[in-house]
């Protein structure tokens, strides 16, 4: 998958995939259904992307997952280095990946997420969206609707370690509203209320006093 044949190709299922694992650091093996496409054609496209060295198998505990190799996070971030170095340099967890399943069972939420948002036609790339969390941009609006993983919305401030243990996976922006995103899928979560609450107000304090008060007035 070179340079050019990539850039030839950004709109095919294929690529997409790459993105979104590069996103989430390991996307769940039942989840590639929800990208479109019969069963022959995305297991043709799986092996595929195996057998050319741009994707690789991790099964462990029961749990199928695909992530990128080696060469193809640097194809990405070589392609669109604003989209993916924040996701595939340093230790990060969708950089370097831990095996531990409970680590690894967060990947797959917030991976199956992303392609929620990336169907509906919310942005999930970072180059798409403005940059509400980084202290050093100037974005203050929201005009599309816009998905924030919990890694970003993580780099406001110091205050976000309060929030340490809440389960959150994300923050869904429109223009008129903030929505905190969970996915427990089919497993129960061990839930710490106060982290939750926390998190809704440290975040709804960030948006609504310090950075966007013209565009989330704060709710009498």
């Amino acid at each position: 998958m070179g340079k050019k044949s990539t850039a030839e190709n950004r709109a095919t299922q294929g690529y997409q995939l790459t993105e979104l694992i590069g996103l989430c650091g390991e996307f769940p093996a039942d989840a590639v259904y929800r990208l479109g496409g019969g069963r022959e054609y995305r297991q043709d496209l799986i092996t595929r992307l195996k057998k050319t060295g741009v994707i690789k198998v991790h099964y462990r505990d029961k749990l199928r997952g695909f992530r990128l190799t080696a060469k193809t996070k640097q194809m990405l971030l070589a392609n669109n280095p604003d989209r993916f170095e924040f996701y595939l340099t340093g230790a990060c967890d969708t950089n370097i990946i831990q095996s531990d399943i409970t680590r690894r069972l967060r990947l797959h939420r917030i991976a199956n997420v992303l392609v929620t948002m990336y169907n509906a036609d919310i942005k999930v790339f970072r180059d798409e969206k403005p940059d509400l969390f980084n202290p050093d941009s100037d974005d203050t609006e929201i005009t599309e609707p816009s998905f924030y993983g919990s890694r970003e919305f993580k780099m406001i401030d110091h205050d976000m370690v309060k929030a340490q243990n809440a389960r959150a996976v994300g923050i869904l922006l429109s223009p008129d509203d903030i929505y905190i995103v969970y996915n427990t899928e089919n497993y129960v979560m061990k839930w710490d209320p106060n982290a939750e609450i926390k998190i809704k107000v440290i975040i709804r304090k960030y948006l609504c006093f310090d950075r966007m008060p013209h565009q989330y007035p704060y709710p009498p």
